[in-house]
């Protein structure tokens, strides 16, 4: 039976003695997008439709950067000495983009009833694409009988999201080490099975861990900036310092996250499979 604190103990001690070879990647392909991703959420009330559009063009590429990034700290943990991380992670960056923009497509799907009933009650969704950047859409005025189709909607989907997302938790891993595409969607729901409570637990510290760190971050940072000044939707300096900060802080949760999960999957993972795949 793996147990998720020697796998937090293993993932500690590897950041500790790989730091040289982790920091390259993390500031590169995890502090930089990140930070640059922050900067155009800065200033996106701002934009017009067109530069909205190449910012969120930007968003992707920020995203496929960071994809790569969790695939070269995976290859750093799997991979034997012999191999480059980074050559590794770039061999395996489109099959990794390719099942995520499947699983993506899987949770939109997931999404539609919740659509289904907002386009039955009345919520204008052309309009709602239509708002500024981080501007709440109008909600229509909701009957009891639809609040409620949407609340068990929702409560039920919590608890099976976080169940997926759990039996999906070494994908990654999976995709860099065993060289597979879509079948490492069933290859990690094999290799978490009898596990998946356990890692939901990890999921949620790791989540209110996050949370609590960026919001702590944000708010000093936030006063930082309200008191150098600037306008909102500005690059001020504080809100380079705010963005850098949380950076900072997204950096270090991110490669925690991505070392345990690829810790994880060594546990899970018979030696032999390991020793074929970089044979």
């Amino acid at each position: 039976m793996v147990k998720m604190s020697n796998v937090w103990d293993r993932t500690t001690a590897f950041v500790s003695e790989r730091a040289g070879a982790i920091a390259p990647i993390a500031i590169l392909a995890i502090f930089l997008p990140t930070f640059a991703s922050g900067l155009i959420d800065t200033v996106a009330p701002t934009l017009g439709a067109f530069a909205r559009m190449f910012a969120s063009l930007a968003g992707l590429l920020l995203m496929l950067v960071s994809l790569w990034a969790s695939a070269a700290l995976a290859a750093l943990v799997i991979a034997p000495g012999g191999r480059s991380a980074a050559a590794l992670a770039t061999e395996r960056v489109l099959p990794l983009v390719g099942v995520t923009l499947l699983l993506l497509i899987g949770a939109m799907l997931l999404v539609l009833p919740l659509v289904a009933i907002l386009g039955v009650a009345g919520f204008d969704f052309e309009a709602a694409a239509a708002l500024p950047a981080g501007t709440p859409p109008a909600m229509p005025d909701l009957s009891v009988g639809t609040a409620v189709a949407i609340m068990i909607y929702v409560l039920a989907m919590i608890p099976i999201g976080l169940w997926i997302v759990a039996r999906l938790a070494v994908l990654t891993p999976v995709v860099v080490a065993e060289r597979r595409g879509i079948g490492a969607i069933a290859r990690s729901f094999a290799l978490t099975r009898g596990h998946a409570l356990r890692i939901v637990g990890v999921l949620l510290l790791y989540a209110i861990v996050t949370l609590v760190a960026t919001m702590a971050v944000g708010a000093a940072f936030g006063a930082i900036a309200y008191i150098l000044g600037g306008s909102e939707g500005t690059l001020s300096v504080g809100a380079i310092l705010t963005s850098a900060a949380i950076a900072a802080v997204g950096t270090v949760l991110s490669v925690l996250q991505a070392v345990f999960v690829a810790k994880l999957y060594v546990a899970l993972a018979p030696a032999e499979t390991l020793a074929d795949d970089f044979a």
